[in-house]
């Protein structure tokens, strides 16, 4: 398991967990009050599910399956594990919301409006994959030069 938010690999999921609390902020969800688990049940379920498609679901399902050893049959049930279990998490004292951490920066950022936090989570996904489409483009005209050098040099 690796975390979401840094990259760093860890065997268990306690490990996951602990370093969750301890670099990035991360909540445990089972301690939080009923009420604030509600809530964010019902802004998951909102705001959150349509994200994703049905393919990416199955996906999730089939990997938590083999990782987990959970049968997980609705996409309530999917996004549910997959936050609580697979996300660091946290919480945010302003409208007392649990969200995952990379999901959390934009809330932030949108004043708590989950509909404009996707919206920025969006532009920050086109943005980063304008970047890496530009990377690969300087990095093909980089290699096609160089091929043009090797091939003047026989």
């Amino acid at each position: 398991m690796a975390c979401p938010e840094c990259g760093k690999a860890f065997e268990t999921e306690e490990e996951f967990k602990i370093h969750g609390a301890e670099a990035h902020d991360g909540i445990e969800f089972d301690q939080m009050e009923d009420i604030v688990k509600q809530r964010s049940h019902v802004a998951w379920k909102i705001h959150f599910f349509p994200l994703f498609n049905a393919q990416e679901y199955a996906n999730a399902a089939e990997g938590c399956k083999v990782a987990c050893g959970v049968r997980l049959k609705t996409r309530d049930d999917i996004i549910k594990h997959f936050f609580t279990n697979h996300s660091i998490l946290n919480y945010c004292e302003k409208c007392r919301l649990v969200l995952p951490a990379d999901i959390m920066r934009f809330h932030h950022i949108a004043n708590c409006d989950n509909i404009e936090a996707i919206r920025l989570m969006d532009e920050d996904d086109r943005k980063k994959q304008e970047e890496e489409k530009k990377e690969a483009q300087q990095f093909e005209a980089l290699k096609n030069k160089a091929a043009a050098i090797y091939e003047e040099k026989k």
